[in-house]
């Protein structure tokens, strides 16, 4: 116990005991993460109609697989294409290592849940980003009707910030650096304004006199009246 104490209050060793645990195999998590981002998806993008209807399906029970499964099914044919996203790599990996990150900083609590929050938001909306490269032109059955320069952005998007393996965990760190220093510049702007010198009012200033001396009080409001030659 004392040793794991330890390891508990360095900070690095504390994000990397984290991102272990949380990726080692776990079994029911692949279910459990795939179910949970399939329903995401399917509120976002699953909506039926023209010109083709979207479905997202996590992994079978007792399963260890990442695979999202996907089936687009054409308005007007009926026909249907399947293909399946890999989960682990665009959603759950940088996921885990911008908690570990989480962990071994040393931001206060609330800032660091504001942090949290918004980053997996973030993360996890990427997840958007291939089924929109791949279902606006680049399968038979198109189910977004992007302009050309959507298209464009989406798939520079894509190919630039999910496609690389290395962005799993360059991007998380990058996000978790710029979504701290954004939360404390704007946390030090109150604390900047309270200690400005302006806005406080300026003490009184005592002229300085010798020691042991008295001062000797004149009432207000008397003039000595000259002498007249």
């Amino acid at each position: 116990m004392r040793y794991v104490r330890a390891i508990w209050s360095k900070p690095l060793a504390r994000g990397a005991l984290v991102f272990g645990l949380l990726a080692a195999p776990w079994p029911g998590v692949p279910r459990f993460y795939t179910g949970v981002l399939a329903a995401g998806l399917d509120a976002v993008l699953g909506t039926p109609g023209p010109p083709a209807e979207l479905r997202f399906r996590g992994a079978p029970l007792n399963s260890s697989s990442w695979e999202l499964q996907v089936r687009v099914t054409s308005i007007d044919t009926g026909q249907f294409l399947e293909t399946a996203l890999d989960a682990r790599r665009t959603g759950y990996l940088p996921a885990a290592v911008f908690v570990a990150l989480a962990f071994a900083s040393r931001l206060p609590r609330k800032r660091k849940a504001m942090v949290v929050a918004l980053g997996l938001a973030l993360l996890h909306s990427l997840s958007l980003l291939p089924v929109l490269s791949f279902f606006s032109g680049r399968l038979p059955i198109v189910a977004f009707e992007l302009s050309a320069p959507s298209r464009v952005i989406v798939d520079v998007l894509y190919r630039s910030l999910v496609a690389p393996l290395g962005m799993a965990f360059a991007l998380p760190a990058l996000l978790w650096a710029l979504l701290s220093w954004l939360l404390g510049r704007s946390a030090q702007r109150p604390l900047e304004q309270e200690g400005n010198p302006s806005s406080v009012a300026p003490a009184p200033v005592e002229a300085a006199r010798p020691a042991g001396s008295r001062v000797i009080a004149r009432p207000q409001g008397r003039k000595r009246r000259k002498r007249r030659g």
